[in-house]
């Protein structure tokens, strides 16, 4: 019976009673991410994040979601260096009545790795004609 396993890094592969373990190292966020934050602004979230070591490093992918568990990408950012800042604005939420959005940074390695900042929360407060407008524009998109 085989049974394959895979654990932030490592990948085992189970045949009967031996075991085989392949490892390979991966990036952790709190190795590159020194801070991150997400913050409502108005009808737009702000979002900034701080880096250490940015060694191999592919890109950071923006990524947004509505429910806190499925993301999306938003936009990807080419790593500059190590101890490098960042900001973005995402000012495209008037396709959404929902009031509460989650972020977070892909972080990928040139090796293919990825892994992940912590997820931010961020409500915002839309007014009844701004939803409206919002709903307007969406449909001559």
């Amino acid at each position: 019976m085989k049974t394959k396993n895979t654990i932030r890094g490592f990948r085992a592969l189970f045949i009967g009673l031996v075991a085989f373990t392949v490892s390979a190292p991966f990036i952790a966020s709190a190795e590159v991410i020194q801070s991150f934050t997400a913050v409502s602004h108005g009808q737009e979230v702000y979002l900034q994040w701080a880096t250490t070591q940015e060694t191999g490093l592919a890109a950071f992918r923006i990524q947004r979601s509505f429910d806190g568990r499925y993301f999306h990408n938003l936009h990807t950012v080419t790593p500059t260096g190590s101890n490098s800042s960042y900001s973005y604005i995402d000012d495209d939420l008037f396709k959404s009545n929902l009031q509460t959005f989650y972020y977070r940074i892909e972080i990928a390695s040139a090796n293919r790795r990825v892994d992940y900042s912590l997820t931010e929360r961020v409500e915002l407060a839309f007014s009844g004609i701004r939803k409206t407008w919002g709903s307007i524009k969406a449909m001559f998109r």
